[in-house]
């Protein structure tokens, strides 16, 4: 949940709240037990520098996760559910699957991480969206920002299923 300045939590928990790029690379590193006194000094994004996640952002982009290698992406920003799937698999060092298996009609050969999207499909990480009675709709919605709940279900079972 969150916390107050003085770092006491506050009782909210915010389930329908988006979670942003840098929160996205702190949850992946303390669901995954990653080290990170072993991730180094350098840093490429400059607009982490200074804010609560640059050990987090630096870590990520250390490590080479494929959102944060290149140091350009805002910190800021709403993380897509593509981005914290492929996140959450390279932290828990998941060899990430080619395959051309397609098992959403939203998700192509052309879909940003479409790879891990399947690997954590075939793995029962993530399932896509469903309909008020629970069917699945054969949607993912991989460019869609993710809220703290889907985030809570998605790391919860890579925990089970590739935690170490």
């Amino acid at each position: 949940g969150y916390r107050g300045e003085d770092g006491l939590p506050l009782g909210l928990y915010g389930p329908a709240d988006p979670v942003t790029i840098e929160q996205i690379a702190k949850i992946a590193l303390v669901a995954s037990g990653v080290d990170r006194r072993a991730c180094g000094t350098t840093m490429l994004n400059a607009g982490a520098k200074g804010r609560w996640s640059e050990e987090f952002i630096r870590c990520a982009e250390h490590l080479q996760w494929s959102v944060f290698s290149d140091g350009s992406v805002d910190p800021l920003r709403p993380a897509t559910r593509a981005e914290v799937v492929v996140t959450m698999l390279q932290a828990f060092g998941v060899e990430i699957r080619s395959t051309d298996a397609l098992p959403f009609t939203d998700v192509d050969s052309s879909t940003e991480f479409r790879s891990a999207i399947t690997t954590a499909f075939e793995d029962h990480v993530v399932g896509g969206f469903s309909d008020a009675e629970g069917n699945a709709t054969g949607k993912f919605g991989p460019t869609n920002s993710v809220n703290r709940a889907e985030v809570a279900k998605i790391v919860v079972l890579a925990g089970e299923v590739y935690g170490k």
